[in-house]
């Protein structure tokens, strides 16, 4: 099997914090020797062999063993030439294995015992101490804050993910255990999962994340920014055509395209021989584009100039099934950049509704009275959901609060049929 797949039993993964700029590390070729004879000054260690060792774009590194050897069993003796590859700086060091992620929401961000915000040992501990099933299962990484540090001051509850070993162990999880104990509640899992797919496209200018959601099809987002920088063959969206992308399940394309072409742009200018190349590649493989013709998404402070680069395209399985639903450019999510958000809803089980009660009520002519007294004893028959809204010291988790909220809509619903007359169709 060749060595520099992802994922081959023979790469050892050295993740460096703040890594040397490119060039600014020992040579490749040079390390290689400098390894092998530090591991050779140990009697445990004398029998590994490196033959290989490359940094890539982020400038981690990684050290690939003789084929008959597996970066699991060097993984121990790393200690003794970390200095080498890192110098002073904290490295995170793991055999290349694929991790599988489960995402956890409602974890409260306040730890009332050490009256800071859980760390991710933390976390760990509470969820191995907590939960038996999953203390048995392989951990590859800590629970991790899905947001930023600042913003968890602000905030009760958020969401953390975790990396499991096994696939099994994740299916596990997301079937079957449903929960987890952590922090005096229980965190849960969302029902689907989120993979990223480097195996179809290993770039930084192109991401290929897998959703997974029974029983609905399995569905492909592609994140692409274009770099104008990197035309040509460099581009990603040159790569993303030699992408080998399925054509039977849903595949939504969306970023920074930075290509200008009628079909999408205010002007009627004619394009580039390359645009017009990447539109013949989509056009030929029937995606369709969510854009509004001549819609801005992008606002050049320099030449006080707008255009439409920011780009959705779907391909003929996720428009038949309408996957991409509620689209719109949205300039309130800007925030300071010179682009506006892309944002859509990713909902197979959504259903446009015309009237969600079915009937539509005349207001105008209802007596407030009757109709407080009538939700007030609605409200009496759903009292248990409602009083934990009462209390104002307590941390309610987000089912608790989505209990209350639907027991106060369901309180509404009678009240209203019961007391305000039906208006009547208009002839108009």
């Amino acid at each position: 099997s060749n060595p520099l797949a992802a994922h081959h039993l023979s790469r050892l993964i050295v993740e460096i914090q703040d890594g040397a700029s490119e060039g600014a590390h020992t040579k490749e070729a040079l390390l290689v020797y400098q390894i092998n004879d530090t591991l050779q000054h140990y009697e445990d260690s004398k029998h590994m062999c490196i033959v290989n060792v490359k940094f890539n774009v982020q400038n981690n590194c990684i050290v690939f063993t003789r084929a008959d050897q597996q970066a699991a069993e060097l993984a121990p003796f790393a200690d003794r030439f970390m200095e080498l590859i890192a110098g002073e700086r904290q490295v995170r060091v793991h055999p290349d294995r694929p991790w599988y992620k489960v995402q956890l929401n409602g974890v409260s961000t306040w730890n009332e015992h050490t009256r800071a915000i859980p760390t991710p040992a933390d976390m760990q501990q509470e969820l191995v101490t907590n939960n038996p099933e999953y203390a048995k299962m392989e951990i590859l990484e800590q629970p991790r804050w899905m947001c930023h540090p600042t913003d968890l001051r602000t905030r009760m509850y958020s969401s953390v993910v975790i990396a499991l070993a096994h696939e099994a162990d994740t299916t596990h999880l997301i079937k079957h255990i449903k929960n987890l104990a952590i922090a005096g509640l229980f965190a849960q899992r969302p029902d689907y999962t989120v993979t990223l797919r480097s195996d179809l496209a290993n770039d930084l200018n192109l991401q290929v994340l897998e959703v997974c959601q029974h029983p609905h099809p399995t569905t492909l987002l592609i994140n692409l920014y274009n770099n104008d920088k990197k035309q040509g063959k460099r581009s990603a969206a040159k790569h993303l055509e030699r992408v080998l992308l399925p054509e039977d399940i849903p595949v939504i394309v969306s970023g920074d395209w930075n290509l200008h072409h009628p079909m999408w742009s205010r002007h009627a200018t004619l394009a580039k021989p390359a645009t017009e190349l990447t539109v013949d590649w989509l056009t030929q493989r029937g995606y369709s584009i969510k854009n509004v013709k001549g819609e801005p998404t992008y606002y050049s402070h320099s030449h006080k100039t707008y255009s439409t680069i920011d780009l959705t395209f779907l391909n003929p399985k996720a428009a038949a099934m309408d996957a991409v639903k509620l689209w719109c450019v949205d300039q309130t999510l800007a925030f300071g950049s010179d682009h506006f958000a892309l944002r859509w809803v990713l909902d197979y089980g959504g259903v446009e509704i015309d009237n969600v009660g079915g009937k539509r009520f005349n207001f105008k002519d209802a007596k407030p009275k009757e109709w407080q007294a009538a939700f007030t004893a609605a409200l009496e028959m759903r009292r248990e959901d409602i009083n934990v809204l009462l209390d104002s010291d307590a941390n309610l988790t987000p089912k608790q609060l989505d209990t209350a909220a639907d027991a106060l809509t369901a309180a509404m619903q009678p009240a209203t049929e019961e007391t305000v007359p039906i208006r009547k169709a208009s002839d108009k």
